[in-house]
């Protein structure tokens, strides 16, 4: 789903949100649908069911844990026609230039750390209680929404 720019609207991003028929492969189904409507098919499989701790119930919290990456990651979900950031070269202090979206995934994440238990520990820690709350409410496309404004 990328929003455009210049007047961001959720149903065309999504080509009008179409149901898919089920027959459709999975692999298809994945690039067809809307990250919203995946995000809202995915919560019930991995958040509502907390004793659901199968192999399954792990792919599907995996899933859903980029899904909403994806729809807070301005080069995902907002087009400037620059396909996800790849079209923008950037530099940076002590890394040479490339395009915009290695140094979001690749540049950034690397700085953060190399243990990925500490680095999600450093950051739930700063995580406030009113944060919390305030990200509890609303759907996915709430939180699309409100990323365009």
């Amino acid at each position: 789903m990328d929003l455009e720019l210049e007047g961001p609207d959720l149903q065309t991003a999504c080509f009008g949100r179409p149901a898919l028929p089920k027959e459709t492969p999975r692999p298809w189904a994945l690039r067809m649908t809307c990250v919203v409507d995946k995000i809202d098919e995915f919560t019930p499989r991995s958040l509502k069911n907390r004793r659901q701790a199968s192999r399954k119930g792990r792919l599907a919290l995996e899933f859903l844990l980029h899904f909403v990456g994806d729809i807070h990651q301005p080069l995902h979900a907002g087009d400037d026609h620059d396909r996800g950031g790849n079209l923008k070269i950037v530099t940076a202090p002590g890394i040479g230039p490339n395009n915009l979206h290695h140094h979001w995934d690749t540049e950034c994440v690397a700085r953060l750390g190399s243990n990925a238990t500490t680095i999600a520990q450093q950051l739930i820690a700063t995580i406030t209680e009113a944060q919390r709350a305030q990200w509890a409410t609303g759907t996915a496309a709430d939180w699309r929404s409100n990323l365009s404004e």
